[in-house]
């Protein structure tokens, strides 16, 4: 990866700690009429903040300490992988579970648990990066920003030939994906839920 690329003038950058607020804010605002999401995440009185706590769980815990998360530095959008060589370690398995015990509640998190796996062993075995999630600020939707955010990880994609996945929630936001190289796998079905499209894309796509 030579360079971070820029959208509308905004550099896409890894994301530190630092960015925590920010990166919670924009997939908040992102999501905010996602259906796994609000599948996922309870609803009620406190939903945009449970919603904050799930994004910053996922990126304190999760992707941020092994470089998987990245950010533009106007705060328009933000981007969180899994990497193919970073498992996080069993302290931070367990702060996940911990939050995720907050913003989805006892007993349901098991439910939650189990129908996501079910998702995750569709995957193939061979080693890939996985977007857990992208969001831009639905105000600037439409700029290049989700294709710039999406470039860093493509490229690393590429260089070291490893493939990766997604699950796309929205079927509008499938040609989006295709057009960077992924394509269409399965539907998977989550149990009284809503249903969302696995997708693969080979390095070099």
């Amino acid at each position: 990866m030579s360079e971070l690329p820029r959208a509308r003038g905004a550099l896409i950058r890894p994301a530190t700690r630092a960015d925590l607020a920010q990166v919670t804010g924009v997939l908040t605002a992102a999501f905010d009429d996602d259906p796994v999401i609000n599948w996922i995440v309870k609803s009620g009185d406190g939903r945009i903040a449970n919603l904050r706590r799930y994004f910053a769980a996922q990126f304190l815990f999760r992707h941020q300490p092994v470089g998987g998360a990245y950010v533009t530095d106007d705060g328009s959008g933000a981007a969180l992988w899994d990497l193919p060589s970073a498992e996080p370690g069993r302290r931070a398995g367990l702060q996940l579970f911990l939050a995720k015990m907050r913003y989805i509640g006892w007993p349901r998190v098991h439910r939650v648990n189990r129908a996501l796996a079910g998702a995750e062993a569709l995957h193939e075995d061979r080693p890939h990066y996985y977007l857990s999630n992208i969001g831009v600020d639905p105000k600037v939707q439409g700029a290049g920003i989700g294709s710039a955010l999406l470039r860093p990880v493509l490229d690393l994609c590429d260089a070291e030939a490893v493939p990766a996945a997604l699950e796309s929630t929205k079927q509008h936001n499938i040609p989006f994906y295709e057009r960077h190289g992924f394509q269409v796998r399965e539907e998977f079905q989550l149990p009284d839920g809503p249903s969302f499209t696995l997708m693969w894309r080979e390095p070099g796509s």
